[in-house]
């Protein structure tokens, strides 16, 4: 009994929620799809993180949902604009460590330009 409860709790110490919050919300033109630019703070062992990410503009964000981009910044911000319908612009930092950045996603163009 007790080697289960230490078992869980290492568990439920490891799987813990990430904490989350919303940088910038923009909608394409044609109010097809929404771009959000959040950061999260997964805890003490793990730096913070810039993540992306385009959805319908009907649907709720899922940060867990799968990222186009995710970078760390440090203590710059990134910035997200659109240029057409389907072509969106993320301004990154000169300094950050990108992890991911992809080129397309559902649909949409993503181009990137360092500030």
């Amino acid at each position: 009994m007790g080697a289960v409860l230490i078992l869980g709790l290492w568990f439920s110490e490891y799987d813990a929620p990430c904490g989350t919050k919303i940088i910038q919300e923009v909608s394409s033109p044609d109010k097809k799809y929404i771009a959000t630019l959040f950061v999260k703070d997964c805890g003490a062992t793990t730096s913070e993180s810039t993540h992306l990410n385009i959805r319908t503009i009907s649907s709720k964000l899922n940060t867990d949902d799968e990222d186009i981009f995710i970078a760390q910044l440090g203590d710059e911000s990134a910035n997200v604009s659109w240029l057409s319908s389907n072509i969106l612009l993320v301004d990154v930092p000169e300094t950050a460590r990108i992890f991911k950045n992809l080129d397309s996603f559902k649909g949409c163009q993503i181009k990137y330009s360092r500030k």
